[in-house]
């Protein structure tokens, strides 16, 4: 129908991000980097020297063409190192190892610069390690194994093995790193049939902080190989990492999107104000727009109610054991430019099956959706067409158990989060609820995560907040401790009902967040010791700035 294109724009308002985007500068040359003086008398200095003279790629007073645009976030893009080195082989990580080993500089490793952490993989003023140009992709003579390198995107190797009829369990959205990714264990389309990323990876080139290049799989370095399988960055620098491939044909899914007809009824529950006009302003034009657009869009059975969205979701968590080949999440966000809620599901069917009964609950909704059959990487590619690169994040996880209170006290602490945020320019949040299911954690004794012997449905929250790069920084404690607020009272929620569990899912989490206390006390001591084995001089816990600690 004639609305459907006006619909589809409106939508991809509220979920591409598009209006929050701020212009950035252009990054194509090598940008120069002023230090103090300092500088000059650290081991920094004289490490990213040892460096230059022995590496052909380190840049030492500029900065990479496009470096900075490569991270995720504006607090990740902002850091500013002494120095970036562009290994291509394992043989050059390994001799940069050997020089960063014997100084006292900090370093950073930098894979695909999706993590939204200040200083996860960048360093400020010390040694940024950006594995980009290690891209080798090899697919084994037998077709049952893909050698990727660690600078690899997901995108990229789905391009290769697709040409076979192949897949690996890796990430859903094409432009996310394989490092992070799989070290932080790794959610998939395929993670209901064959289990986290990590539980995939047959085996791991990781060079160690003696420069030593070792591989761990299930018979060299078996201890090592565990840790990897979740454990973080924590061990040594993975190169290349050696994925299980398995066949595949086309798939089905896409993104289904839903506008609210009773958010001023759930405001009114919980005595939230409607927004007041501001004569002459932005918001003025804007806003009375976006609500006749709204009416419209219910009169032609585009709207449905968050309960009923968040009640199918919910019903879907519960029931969705029985077909492992679909899967799906659902989120609802708030464009604060255009007083906007709205929902969107993504539904995949890894077997090619359209509308598969098991994802029922919430086709049926009222929605503006493109569902078809088409490639995995393909759909991968369609979520990374609605991500925004380059402003401000937060984002926060938990884990919980079902319960029929659930999703309407997430909603409530998602208004009641908005109302503080609403006026920070380019403001959207956003939640996002997924099942884990018990196949992808039945054999978790692979991993460390402490999952292992749970056997019942769990749900990971995640709760993001972008905002404009040109917002002032001070807003920044403003948004963190909102998201802390809303991530402590969710908690003490869960823990009333007994729903909640102890994992906190590491690629989603935020920077305060303790995600090895999850993993166990055993888990976490088994680590160290792995960790103190292959890593005897400390040189990680000393000097690699970012990630999770053990």
């Amino acid at each position: 129908m004639m609305f459907s294109p006006l619909l589809s724009l409106l939508l991809s308002y509220a979920f591409t991000f598009t209006c929050v985007i701020a212009a950035s500068p252009d990054r194509s040359e090598q940008q120069p980097i002023t230090y103090g003086d300092l500088l000059e008398d650290s081991s920094c200095h004289q490490t990213c020297i040892a460096l230059q003279q022995t590496l052909l790629e380190t840049y030492y007073g500029s900065i990479p063409p496009y470096f900075t645009s490569t991270y995720y976030s504006f607090q990740q893009a902002s850091v500013i190192p002494a120095c970036v080195i562009r290994p291509q082989t394992s043989s050059e990580v390994s001799s940069a190892m050997k020089i960063i080993g014997k100084s006292e500089c900090h370093f950073a490793i930098k894979s695909g610069g999706h993590n939204m952490n200040e200083g996860f993989s960048n360093v400020e003023g010390g040694i940024t390690i950006d594995l980009a140009r290690m891209k080798d992709i090899e697919i084994s003579e037998d077709e049952a194994i893909v050698k990727v390198g660690a600078g690899c995107r997901w995108g990229e190797i789905y391009e290769v093995v697709e040409q076979r009829g192949l897949m690996v369990v890796g990430g859903r959205d094409s432009t996310v790193g394989v490092g992070g990714f799989l070290l932080g264990g790794g959610i998939s389309f395929l993670s209901q049939r064959y289990g986290w990323g990590s539980d995939n990876v047959r085996n791991f080139e990781i060079v160690l902080s003696n420069g030593t290049i070792a591989n761990a799989n299930a018979h060299d370095n078996p201890d090592l190989y565990w840790a990897l399988r979740g454990g973080g960055n924590n061990f040594g620098i993975v190169t290349r990492f050696d994925l299980q491939t398995y066949p595949q044909g086309p798939a089905w899914g896409g993104q289904n999107f839903y506008l609210f007809s009773d958010i001023s009824t759930q405001r009114n529950t919980l005595s939230i104000l409607p927004r007041p006009f501001l004569p002459l302003s932005l918001h003025s034009l804007t806003i009375p727009l976006t609500n006749f657009l709204l009416k419209t869009a219910c009169l032609l059975s585009y709207c449905t109610t968050t309960s009923t969205f968040l009640n199918a979701i919910q019903d879907l968590v519960t029931n969705q054991t029985s077909d492992t080949s679909s899967q799906f999440y659902g989120s609802i966000g708030y464009l604060a430019q255009y007083d906007l809620f709205a929902g969107l599901t993504c539904l995949t069917n890894s077997n090619g099956v359209a509308n598969p009964s098991a994802l029922e609950e919430v086709r049926k909704l009222g929605a503006y959706s493109t569902n078809r059959n088409a490639s995995m990487g393909e759909l991968s590619k369609e979520l990374t067409s609605m991500d925004v690169w380059g402003d401000r994040i937060i984002w926060a996880t938990m884990t919980l158990y079902p319960h029929p209170e659930l999703s309407q006290k997430i909603l409530d602490l998602f208004l009641e989060l908005i109302e503080n945020i609403k006026h920070v320019p380019g403001c959207l949040p956003s939640f996002v609820l997924q099942p884990l299911v018990p196949s992808v954690h039945s054999d978790g004794s692979q991993s460390p995560n402490g999952l292992s012997g749970n056997n019942k449905m769990l749900i990971v929250f995640n709760k993001n907040i972008w905002w404009s790069t040109q917002a002032s920084d001070s807003y920044t404690p403003l948004m963190q401790q909102s998201s802390h607020e809303l991530i402590t009272k969710l908690t003490l929620f869960a823990k009333k009902l007994g729903i909640l569990h102890k994992y906190i899912y590491p690629n989603y989490a935020d920077a305060s967040q303790d995600i090895f206390a999850g993993y166990g006390e055993e888990n976490l001591s088994r680590l160290r010791k792995v960790q103190e084995a292959y890593d005897p001089e400390g040189t990680w816990r000393r000097l690699q700035s970012g990630g999770f600690k053990i």
